[in-house]
Formats: C-alpha cells, sequence, structure tokens
C-alpha cells in the first residue's frame, strides 16, 4: 500500500480521531490503520490457521467489510481490539467453510483446538538451545489450546483480560484462571525460567 500521503505511523493521533476520520470516509486514516495492525493481525491469525493465504484471505475481507459498511460501524477507542475480534470471526468462518469444501468428517468446527504453537517453535530451534526449546516444546503442548491463545493475547498483545474475555466470548474469570493455570504449570514442570523464553516465542511470527 502506498503510504506517501498518510499520516505517519508515529502520529499521535488516537484510535478514537483515527476511527471517526476513517467513518466518514477518509481512505488516508483507512491506510493508517492498514498499516499500524496488520503486522498484529497477520501474527494473530497464522497462530489460529497455518494456511497463510487462507489467513491472507480472511485479513484482506475484513478489510473490504469494513471499508464496505464504515458508516455504519460504531465507535471504538481501541482500534486494535476490534479488528482482532473481527478477524478472529472472519478467520474461523473461513475455516469452516475450507473444511467443508474438503468434505472432511468434521460437522462442528471447535475452535478450541484451532490456536497452535508448533510452526513457531520449528522456526525457534534455530535461535534457542535445542534441549531448552524441546522441554519447552514438551510443557506447551500440556497447555490446552484455549490457554495458549489467552497468552498470546495477553502478553504479546497486550489485551486487558476484559478485552480478551470478550475477543473469545467467555466471562473474565475464565480468562484469569487461563492465564493462572497456564503459567503455572511451566513454572511447575521446568527446571528453567520459562516466561521469557516464551515471551521470545510469542513475539516472533512465523
Amino acid at each position: 500500500m502506498n503510504t506517501d500521503n498518510l499520516y505517519t505511523i508515529t502520529d499521535s493521533v488516537g484510535d478514537t480521531s483515527l476511527w471517526t476520520s476513517f467513518k466518514t470516509g477518509d481512505a488516508r486514516a483507512f491506510g493508517v490503520i492498514y498499516e499500524r495492525y496488520i503486522g498484529l493481525l497477520t501474527n494473530y491469525g497464522l497462530r489460529i490457521g497455518s494456511d497463510r493465504d487462507l489467513v491472507k484471505d480472511a485479513i484482506h475481507d475484513m478489510f473490504v467489510d469494513l471499508w464496505k459498511n464504515r458508516a455504519n460501524l460504531g465507535p471504538t477507542d481501541s482500534i486494535r481490539y476490534y479488528l482482532i475480534k473481527a478477524l478472529r470471526r472472519n478467520l474461523i468462518k473461513k475455516i469452516r467453510a475450507d473444511q467443508d469444501k474438503r468434505s472432511e468428517d468434521i460437522t462442528r468446527l471447535n475452535t478450541d483446538q484451532l490456536f497452535e504453537f508448533s510452526h513457531e517453535l520449528t522456526l525457534m530451534k534455530a535461535e534457542l538451545a535445542r534441549e531448552k526449546i524441546n522441554c519447552l516444546h514438551h510443557e506447551l503442548d500440556k497447555l490446552s489450546s484455549r490457554q495458549k491463545e489467552v497468552l498470546f493475547l495477553r502478553f504479546y498483545s497486550g489485551f486487558s483480560p476484559d478485552e480478551i474475555a470478550q475477543i473469545l466470548e467467555i466471562n473474565p474469570q475464565s480468562v484469569y484462571n487461563l492465564i493462572h493455570r497456564g503459567l503455572e504449570t511451566l513454572r511447575e514442570n521446568m527446571k528453567y525460567t520459562a516466561i521469557s523464553t516464551l515471551l521470545l516465542l510469542l513475539s516472533n511470527p512465523c
């Protein structure tokens, strides 16, 4: 996307003003939104669906829908939260449709089984000591898919527990429980400090 005529990414314009400008049809504001959040959206999307083309299509369609329906959208003071929630909904819908096309023996997609770290762990093996990454891989496999997703949204994306609860459509207490149990499992089962390694893993998109 050509950003020559856009606000710079470092401008102090806040989400509320940027979103309002976008809703009035300001293409520059729309471009800024895209540039600010495309990295986060791609990173998050690839952790839900491993098919890069499917993720790209989901992001593209989401932005197209946003532009088409901009006048009817409500206000927001957190564009990042709005986009993550919209992408998750759109991507799950596409994964369901893709599975239907392939005539797989799945009548109902369980979204709790979507979120995986296997590809990121493969990439990280070249950067971390083999014994540590193997240990981390082993321990992460013990976490539920929902725990992995909550940890990503909390520690990499910086969403609050309340925001995560709304994104995943669960209650806030469940989010707190998932974070606590996930971190406790890593602390208890690993002989070295797992949290810094986990955060490094979460911050590296595939």
